[in-house]
């Protein structure tokens, strides 16, 4: 950037969003909650904002005459331009509450352009003048540094409560009109979906169990069904190539043994079978299904991933959006710059769970189990058992664990337990439903 290049900003809105708290706005506290002292690229204004904010944690009335006696306790007047300037900024026109608004709101996307403006200028010195060893963890940095731009937009949160309890009253009416009594969208599990409501936009489930307890099958049955039903789905794989979810997909649909598909030693009639299970397949899930397999995946891929489906979904499918996101899984996904591997799934799974509200989307987040429930005579699932559980517990709005009996050695049947150990929005329990593990397929027991 040049002398002659000024970041972006606009002085005139700065003085009229100052002007209304002197002039004590009924927009003082919305204001406040959209605004933060970085969004005003004046230092007069600026300081003017934080005596602003200091004040009203302090329960004091604002307005120009306290906001006059406050600058000159702090020995600020002056520095400020005096009282004539304050008069000067009371003397602006007066706005309505919806321009106050949406001024404070091109504020934040003046300050936010210029963070990133910030960044690309140091991101370029550094390459300029500092020797880059490591070109992906750099660019990793960058991205992290604009994807907390992105995730740092404050909004108000403050609902009226009639008008909370008219939304909550419609989803009710939409889950009784609808043909399976669901607030969200089926699993196709029918006993699961009677205990959770099925998948419930902006909520983060939390897939966990040990491995060979078939996590991943689980949620690309999941992902199958909701995309069957119209939705658009995305599946994120950072432990499988797309080629192998795809095996599991024709297998299940096949109801072939996978050993006799990776083997390659499959009857004329298999094979018959896997060949129509492809077709249809191909042209039932196409432009629903999304599969994505790349490793190491950052909170900015995921957030990147999701709204590219969600425009592509938007576009192309029956319900014209997407209906859930599947992430396999939470421990193979990294963070830039964390102090710790806990640090570092607390920060993950805070974000997943930020992604679900943002895009008001349900995400099933699989996650692995620590090696104490292999210490256990009851191999079944506990919540403590979740590996770093603290953050995955507390941001999780649902934890499902899963249990194979067979895979202990304590049944020949082919039963799977679903456990839901935490259920934000209702009771916690355990489903039985049954797992196919020749052709990796859940389904109901009857």
């Amino acid at each position: 950037m040049t002398k002659d290049q000024i970041p972006p900003h606009d002085l005139e809105l700065e003085e009229s969003v100052i002007s209304a708290f002197m002039s004590e706005s009924k927009e003082t506290d919305e204001l406040l909650e959209i605004l933060d002292e970085d969004d005003f690229y004046s230092g007069v204004n600026r300081r003017l904002f934080q005596v602003v904010v200091g004040m009203f944690k302090k329960s004091q009335i604002i307005n120009i005459v306290t906001i006059q006696a406050e600058l000159r306790s702090l020995h600020a007047l002056e520095t400020i331009g005096g009282t004539a300037h304050l008069v000067e900024l009371t003397n602006a026109p007066i706005h309505s509450s919806r321009q106050l608004l949406e001024y404070a709101h091109r504020l934040k996307d003046k300050a936010k352009l210029r963070k990133a403006l910030k960044i690309c200028q140091e991101s370029a010195a550094k390459i300029y003048c500092d020797p880059i060893e490591d070109a992906k963890l750099f660019i990793d940095s960058i991205e992290h540094k604009f994807y907390e731009i992105g995730a740092s937009q404050k909004r108000s949160t403050l609902a009226d409560a009639s008008q909370v309890v008219e939304d909550a009253f419609r989803a009710t009416m939409k889950a009784l009109a609808g043909a399976e009594g669901l607030t969200g969208i089926s699993t196709g599990l029918k006993a699961f979906d009677e205990l959770t409501g099925g998948l419930i936009d902006g909520e983060t489930t939390v897939v966990a169990g040990r491995p060979g307890m078939a996590k991943t099958s689980l949620v690309t049955n999941v992902c199958e069904c909701v995309a069957m039903a119209g939705y658009g789905a995305l599946f994120l794989s950072q432990e499988m190539q797309a080629e192998q979810i795809g095996l599991r997909l024709t297998a299940s649909r096949a109801g072939i043994d996978m050993a006799l598909l990776r083997s390659g030693k499959m009857a004329e009639s298999d094979l018959l079978r896997y060949k129509e299970a492809k077709d249809w397949l191909a042209l039932n899930l196409r432009e629903r299904l999304w599969i994505d397999d790349q490793p190491a995946l950052t909170l900015v891929d995921v957030r990147a991933k999701i709204r590219r489906t969600i425009a592509e979904a938007e576009k192309k499918t029956p319900k014209k959006r997407l209906g859930i996101v599947g992430v396999d899984y939470l421990q193979l996904m990294r963070s830039v710059g964390a102090q710790s591997r806990e640090n570092e799934i607390s920060e993950l799974s805070r974000g997943i769970k930020g992604l679900a509200k943002e895009f008001d989307i349900p995400i099933y987040l699989i996650s692995q189990l620590n090696r104490a429930v292999e210490s256990r005579e009851d191999k079944r699932p506990v919540l403590s058992d979740l590996r770093e559980s603290g953050a995955i517990e507390q941001d999780a709005d649902n934890i499902v664990f899963l249990y194979r009996p067979a895979y202990y050695g304590e049944s020949d049947d082919d039963s799977c337990e679903l456990i839901v150990a935490k259920q934000r929005q209702g009771p916690t329990g355990t489903v039985m439903v049954k797992f196919n593990a020749k052709s990796v397929t859940f389904s109901d027991l009857s």
